[in-house]
């Protein structure tokens, strides 16, 4: 009888501490992740950095420089030093400079970058 009453003390202890840990995890959200590409639709770099976020299923916003406004330009190269030159894909992460798709692709392999999830269940 004791043993039985032990058991089923433990299960129920248990089963608390697991539902609480459950409903803290669904409860915590990833911070948002902020993925913005700078390029032109000709470039083959560009093509190759937006297909790969696709593939892995990451979101992304994509900015075409053919015709765009000064503006627009200087914010996609304000990443640069002044001495680089204007290369494209301009990546950033949070409005932080990423850099080109070799970055990118780095940045998706180490899981800097990746799937955003609204709720994480571990």
């Amino acid at each position: 009888m004791f043993l039985k009453k032990t058991f089923l003390r433990f299960f129920l202890f248990c089963a608390i501490v697991a539902s609480t840990v459950l409903v803290c995890n669904v409860r915590k959200e990833q911070k948002a992740q902020k993925i913005e590409i700078y390029g032109y639709n000709w470039c083959t770099w560009c093509v190759k950095a937006k297909e790969l976020l696709r593939n892995k299923g990451i979101d992304f916003e994509y900015h075409d420089l053919e015709g765009a406004s000064e503006q627009l330009k200087e914010k996609a190269f304000s990443g640069l030093h002044l001495n680089q030159t204007r290369t494209v894909p301009q990546i950033f992460l949070n409005n932080s400079y990423i850099g080109g798709m070799a970055n990118l692709e780095r940045a998706v392999q180490s899981g800097k970058i990746k799937r955003s999830n609204k709720a994480v269940c571990v």
